[in-house]
């Protein structure tokens, strides 16, 4: 049986990969049906959008487990991950020997620019979003496209502790105001005790995203579990003038 201990807060589990190396598994990464099918989703959406734009070289900041950089790679993509927890750099450069990940924190990140960058429930956990957005402008070519994805404050009502500042579709127009914000669901109902004892906690988490995928009115902002937004390096820009346009008008 593998071994569990705690790794900087969180369970690990020790584990021998394909290769024979020993590696650090985090415990909730386990649970891999319910999961990836989310994760699956969120990075879909972002492939598709770095298909249409022509993108060929791509940053996948706060990268985690590498998960969702792989899938950037089997898409076709020239792929690069950036975390700063080392033990999550160390899951992933276990599991994707092949891919390159960079240990750094995604604001003073410093790399040639890229066509394009992907950054799924990362906005989230930073107090404030303008440095990034400007930090991810100056990383991108001229063309290029950042692809983002976030949670929606009203539906999960802020509760996670990892969370620095969960947004509202309000709160998104007003830092990105030519970006159109996107209605994606990963889930319908919120967690119901009922239905998880019944089902299983990972049967429940599958049928709530399948479900999540069939039923029209999740378009609607307000029943939205998550936010997507592609905005371009141009809307980057208008937003950097807009915000520097505001504290100007507060200066006066």
């Amino acid at each position: 049986m593998a071994d569990s201990k705690k790794i900087a807060g969180e369970e690990y589990i020790s584990l021998v990969n394909v290769e024979g190396v020993l590696i650090h598994e985090r415990a909730d990464a386990l649970r891999v049906n319910s999961e990836r099918d989310v994760i699956e989703a969120r990075y879909g959406y972002a492939i598709r959008k770095l298909r249409r734009a022509g993108a060929k070289t791509v940053l996948d900041m706060a990268c985690g487990l590498g998960y969702g950089t792989c899938l950037l790679d089997r898409a076709g993509l020239a792929v690069e991950g950036v975390e700063r927890d080392p033990d999550a750099l160390a899951v992933a450069r276990a599991r994707f020997p092949w891919l390159t990940f960079h240990e750094a924190d995604v604001l003073p990140f410093e790399h040639a620019p890229v066509d394009g960058i992907v950054a799924c429930e990362f906005i989230e956990h930073i107090v404030n979003a303008k440095p990034f957005l400007s930090r991810m402008n100056r990383l991108l070519k001229p063309g290029g496209i950042l692809v983002m994805t976030t949670p929606n404050r009203r539906y999960t009502s802020g509760k996670n502790p990892y969370h620095v500042h969960e947004y509202t579709v309000e709160e998104l127009r007003s830092l990105l105001p030519r970006v159109a914000v996107r209605v994606f669901a990963t889930k319908l109902f919120k967690p119901a005790r009922f239905w998880i004892r019944l089902l299983g906690e990972e049967s429940y988490a599958r049928v709530n995203y399948c479900l999540s995928r069939s039923f029209p009115f999740h378009q609607l902002p307000r029943y939205a579990h998550t936010f997507a937004l592609t905005a371009t390096k141009e809307d980057l820009c208008a937003a950097g003038e807009v915000i520097e346009a505001r504290k100007m008008i507060v200066l006066k």
